[in-house]
C-alpha cells in the first residue's frame, strides 16, 4: 500500500517536473502530463480490479485512494516539490547574477588599476 503511494507520488512529481521544466505551458503539454498521470491510475485500477491475476494488488486501489487524506498529501506533495525546485532555480539565477557581476566589477578594478598605475616598469613599457 505504502509503496504504491510513493509510485503514484513519483510519478505525479515526475510528470509536473517535466512540464515545469520544459517552459512550454500548451495545451498539447499539458494535455499528455495530465494523461500520464491519469493512466497510471487507470491501470493501477485495472491491476487491483482483475480478479484473475495471482498479485497482491486485489483491492489495492480501493484501500489506497478511498481516502481523502491521500489526495491531500498528494497536493502538498508535489506543490511542495514545485515550491522548493522553483525556489532552488531562482537561487541559482541570483547566484550565477552576483558572480558576473563580482566578476565585472573586478575586471573593472583591473583595468583601472593598470589605467592609473605609474610604476617604473609601466613608464618604461609606455616609452618605448
Amino acid at each position: 500500500m505504502e509503496g504504491q503511494f510513493v509510485f503514484a507520488s513519483i510519478v505525479i512529481i515526475v510528470n509536473v517536473k517535466v512540464l515545469i521544466s520544459s517552459y512550454q505551458y500548451t495545451f498539447w503539454a499539458v494535455f499528455f502530463v495530465v494523461a500520464s498521470i491519469a493512466s497510471f491510475f487507470i491501470v493501477f485500477s485495472i491491476l487491483t480490479n482483475l480478479k484473475k491475476t495471482a498479485t497482491d494488488l486485489n483491492g489495492e486501489f480501493a484501500h489506497t485512494y478511498g481516502e481523502s487524506t491521500t489526495y491531500f498529501v498528494l497536493i502538498f506533495i508535489s506543490c511542495s516539490y514545485i515550491l522548493i525546485d522553483n525556489g532552488l532555480q531562482m537561487a541559482g539565477a541570483e547566484i550565477r547574477y552576483y558572480t558576473l557581476k563580482r566578476k565585472q566589477e573586478i575586471q573593472a578594478l583591473k583595468m583601472k588599476a593598470v589605467k592609473y598605475d605609474q610604476t617604473l616598469d609601466r613608464k618604461r613599457y609606455n616609452n618605448v
